[in-house]
């Protein structure tokens, strides 16, 4: 029988405020708050935000991703040893009611990490609406469906959606 830690981590622990401050030719800037991250993360465009969101959950290893990324370099992304620590609180739940974007402020969590994409929900909290989302680029198609206001939209991802498909 052996014996280990078992490090125990919040079902919350994902749970992450994105505060727009620009939207500039259809990319998003601004900052990323966590209760279990020191300050916010500050974002310069689209990709830089899922990045950092990535690895803010690489460094939870929660929630646990079921595929290794592949790299062109020999020690790239795919040869990442697991370093499970614990984690610690450094905000309280108070953010997500005292921080807002200039732009536009959404509450992502996500819940899964399968088939090397993201699953979970995303609130739109100026607009006070909630959609759960079955990959990486459907929160983004609703990020930038919400900056953009526009009337003619991708049908099959939307904010007013009626039903919502579950993950």
């Amino acid at each position: 029988m052996t014996s280990g830690n078992v490090i125990l981590r919040p079902s919350n622990i994902t749970r992450t405020l994105v505060c727009v401050d620009g939207f500039y030719h259809a990319d998003l800037t601004g900052r990323l708050f966590n209760p279990y991250i020191r300050g916010p993360i500050r974002f310069s465009e689209m990709l830089g935000m899922v990045r950092a969101l990535e690895s803010m959950m690489d460094g939870f290893s929660f929630p646990e991703s079921t595929f290794r990324c592949q790299s062109f370099r020999k020690k790239g992304c795919g040869s990442r040893q697991k370093n499970i620590r614990e984690v610690r609180r450094y905000m309280s739940d108070d953010i997500f009611q005292q921080k807002f974007g200039e732009q536009a402020t959404f509450v992502v969590q996500v819940q899964f990490r399968q088939n090397a994409t993201w699953q979970g929900t995303i609130q739109w909290l100026e607009e006070k609406k909630s959609r759960k989302f079955r990959s990486m680029l459907e929160m983004i198609k609703l990020m930038d469906e919400a900056m953009t206001q526009e009337q003619e939209t991708d049908e099959t991802v939307n904010w007013d959606q009626i039903s919502e498909k579950a993950i």
